[in-house]
């Protein structure tokens, strides 16, 4: 199993998603990412009448920067909003 550095594992290599996915148990489980695809999580998400993200726009920490408003990078380091996934 590959550590990431990150608390629980609670970290998405974008340059790495096969170790990522060979390793990580949590994150690719909440995501719904695996082959088999859990419906109920889709129900419970898209069913939230209110829900608020906030971030600090001069962040240079969180990289990317949208990964704090549940955005990713593909791995040609683009954005992918959290709509788009």
């Amino acid at each position: 199993m590959q550590d990431f550095g990150a608390p629980a594992g609670v970290y998405r290599p974008w340059w790495d998603l096969d170790s990522y996915y060979s390793s990580s148990s949590f994150l690719p489980e909440i995501n719904n990412e695996g082959e088999i695809k859990d419906a109920g999580y889709k129900a419970r998400l898209t069913s939230v009448k209110n829900f608020g993200m906030w971030k600090w726009d001069q962040d240079t920490v969180v990289v990317p920067p949208d990964s704090v408003w549940f955005g990713a990078w593909d791995s040609s380091r683009n954005d992918i909003p959290l709509k788009q996934q």
